[in-house]
């Protein structure tokens, strides 16, 4: 069972820099997709001198697109699946790695949506939840590619 995204599962944090399309890191990405209209905020979000801590903290600050709340778990799904991709493969290989084990982005700033609160064990974990949906999806590709060259 993985219970947070420190030391060696470092990676699977949305702060974790790898490329995700243009730009540094999830995070990063994530925060661009808050507000769509913003030309100038979608490049400061490109930007990988900026830590994604402090993207983060830009963001939380930003004009929220209207349907934000209906969009944002498809965007964070959209946004796994390009990191854990042929983009990344050395990470794609340790998410694959993790087997069945349960994962759970365990925190203590009480972010009980994406994650679960690590003194009270409350949350719904959407973000573990995707991380174990993408595995399932690279799993069954992979089945696939295997079978298919079997065939040939």
């Amino acid at each position: 069972m993985i219970l947070r995204f420190g030391g060696e599962y470092s990676w699977l944090s949305n702060f974790f820099l790898c490329q995700v399309g243009q730009y540094p890191s999830v995070e990063h990405a994530y925060q661009s997709a808050k507000n769509i209209e913003d030309e100038h905020w979608k490049e400061t979000c490109k930007n990988p001198a900026i830590t994604a801590g402090k993207i983060k903290r830009m963001g939380a600050k930003i004009e929220l697109r209207d349907d934000w709340e209906e969009v944002k778990i498809p965007i964070m799904r959209y946004l796994i699946r390009t990191k854990f991709s042929k983009q990344n493969p050395e990470l794609t290989e340790l998410l694959l790695k993790t087997g069945e084990q349960q994962i759970f982005e365990g925190n203590f700033w009480g972010d009980k949506f994406w994650g679960v609160d690590s003194r009270t064990g409350d949350g719904e974990n959407w973000l573990g939840k995707l991380l174990m949906k993408r595995r399932e999806e690279l799993e069954k590709e992979r089945k696939e590619e295997s079978n298919s060259k079997e065939l040939r």
